[in-house]
């Protein structure tokens, strides 16, 4: 008689150096994916502050315009309803007459280390009021004005 001999089996698993192989590259992928993570977060809140200094900025620069804020030279200080934001307005010269450039710089009140965001915003405006008055209309009584866009026009009397 034969005596019984152990059959050999087809392989049926991984080897350790196959199970280690896959274990190092999954590692790798997390370390990467956590690295791409951060980064875009980091980019993300840089993005966020971007955008709040330049609406800070747009602010700022519509209330010279609108002439609630004086169109003149300032050092920084902060804003009173955002104190983490500070903000300066220069007034600089154009080569046309009668018209400034206004720029007005925000930045974040951090130290310079920390790389703080500062956005800056300029337009240019007319010396001695950013606002053009209405245009008064002549004839209409002493003294009083009419708004610029009245509804009469010259349609309404002819035959």
């Amino acid at each position: 008689m034969k005596a019984l001999q152990p059959k050999r089996s087809t392989r049926r698993g991984f080897s350790l150096l196959e199970v280690l192989l896959a274990t190092t590259i999954l590692l790798g992928s997390v370390v990467v994916l956590g690295e791409l993570s951060r980064l875009a977060l980091r980019n993300a809140t840089a993005a966020r502050f971007h955008s709040r200094g330049a609406e800070l900025c747009d602010r700022t620069l519509a209330e010279i315009v609108a002439g609630i804020r004086p169109a003149a030279s300032s050092n920084e200080q902060p804003f009173e309803d955002d104190p983490a934001w500070l903000y300066a307005i220069e007034i600089l010269p154009s080569d046309t007459p009668g018209i400034s450039c206004v720029e007005v710089i925000c930045r974040q009140d951090l130290p310079e280390n920390r790389r703080p965001i500062e956005v800056r915003l300029a337009r240019l405006v007319r010396d001695g009021g950013a606002v053009p008055e209405s245009p008064t209309v002549s004839g209409t009584g002493q003294g009083s004005r009419a708004p610029a866009n009245r509804s009469s026009s010259t349609l309404d009397r002819l035959p």
